[in-house]
């Protein structure tokens, strides 16, 4: 299993989100699982990745609401930013939020400060995959579409998770050979959870196909 120092390492420790304990009260995980979220950092930015650690459930989120009841085993941890702009060249500080905060903690400060001056942070609310963990199976961590509400498998586990983040960077984001970086991810993928490659829709695949892509100019 990955550990906290290791993290630390790949992505600093300033850049890392951490969850606060009173989030987890209400919530029954395997010790050892909550060991891990108590203890490890995530990076609140990675590529298309941004995680904020909320642990909201789903039916509580400001956009999907209620409409997801039936899913609440489901509790958010980040999401797959639909701008990939929000973190780069816009700051969530322009709304005065930290860089960490949730879609809710975004939507809610998007609807006092009114979505005609902050569009993107709206369509960020109203687009953005919601990356969840989900206590009903096996804590598997998925990717919930808001519009449809079809979910899609991540990682088999929240420190698989974290070990798939830490590969990816190394390989694709720190790495000097693309070709050879997309070569090397794929098999260490393979060998940290091997359910994570057996399926089209499943977002790394999804997110390997997608990087080809630009790298050929698509």
């Amino acid at each position: 299993m990955i550990s906290e120092r290791e993290m630390v390492e790949v992505f600093g420790k300033k850049d890392l989100v951490y969850v606060d304990k009173k989030r987890l009260s209400n919530i029954i995980f395997l010790n050892e699982t909550k060991e891990f979220i108590l203890n490890t950092g995530f990076p609140y930015l990675v590529n298309h990745f941004r995680f904020s650690m909320d642990f909201e459930p789903i039916s509580k989120d400001i956009q999907i609401g209620e409409s997801a009841m039936y899913l609440g085993q489901l509790y958010t941890i980040g999401y797959e930013s639909a701008s990939q702009v929000i973190g780069r060249k816009i700051f969530l500080s322009e709304i005065g939020l930290d860089k960490n905060a949730s879609l809710s903690d975004i939507g809610k400060k998007v609807k006092i400060l009114g979505t005609d001056d902050f569009f993107l942070f709206h369509s960020e609310v109203a687009l953005s995959s919601r990356i969840c963990i989900d206590l009903g199976n096996k804590c598997e961590i998925v990717s919930l579409n808001p519009n449809d509400l079809s979910i899609y498998f991540f990682n088999s586990s929240i420190q698989q998770l974290a070990s798939s983040l830490v590969s990816y960077s190394k390989n694709l984001l720190l790495g000097e050979n693309f070709e050879q970086g997309i070569e090397d991810f794929k098999e260490e993928l393979k060998k940290l959870d091997p359910k994570a490659l057996d399926n089209e829709e499943n977002v790394w695949v999804g997110t390997i196909q997608q990087l080809i892509e630009d790298e050929e100019g698509y």
